[in-house]
């Protein structure tokens, strides 16, 4: 009889267990609203660069087109770092970064198969690719603070060359 009535007690503290975890959603459910609750991004987007500007302290060179590319929208970062996102017609885009300081601060953390350095003006860039000749992120420092250009679609390094002097001086 002992037997009988634990299992029936496991029984029924397994069945309320089980019962328990499939009716919330792992316990992200806003309780009053029923809504999920997420972590909150951490940049806030805004639609003028003088807007992105103004809360990131500092200015940055933003064209209304990069190559074949339109502004799109800026962003700053809870750490400061100001990025322009500019997009292209078959969904492709470019980010332009900046934040006060020294370092990569692309956020991109791929090994790439070819990496170069080119000369623009006073600063060093480092060209990254998948293959020589075949570059998608450029990286360099200047007055104080770091850069990051960032393209869904290669270039050659003349190109890159090419871009940065035309929009980033």
């Amino acid at each position: 009889m002992k037997k009988t009535v634990t299992s029936i007690i496991c029984a029924l503290i397994l069945t309320l267990t089980l019962a328990a975890c499939g009716a919330g959603n792992g316990g992200t459910a806003d309780k009053e609203n029923g809504e999920n609750v997420q972590i909150p991004a951490p940049w806030t987007d805004y639609d003028s660069v003088e807007e992105a500007e103004a809360q990131a302290g500092f200015d940055i060179t933003a064209p209304e087109r990069i190559g074949n590319y339109e502004f799109d929208f800026a962003r700053v970062f809870d750490d400061g770092m100001l990025e322009l996102i500019y997009t292209g017609t078959g969904g492709d885009s470019v980010s332009v970064r900046k934040a006060e300081g020294k370092g990569d601060i692309s956020g991109d953390y791929n090994e790439y198969a070819a990496v170069t350095s080119l000369n623009a003006g006073d600063a060093q860039i480092t060209l990254k690719g998948d293959a020589q000749d075949s570059y998608t992120l450029a990286l360099w420092s200047a007055d104080g603070y770091s850069y990051s250009l960032s393209l869904t679609t290669p270039m050659t390094e003349s190109e890159w060359l090419e871009l940065i002097e035309a929009n980033m001086q």
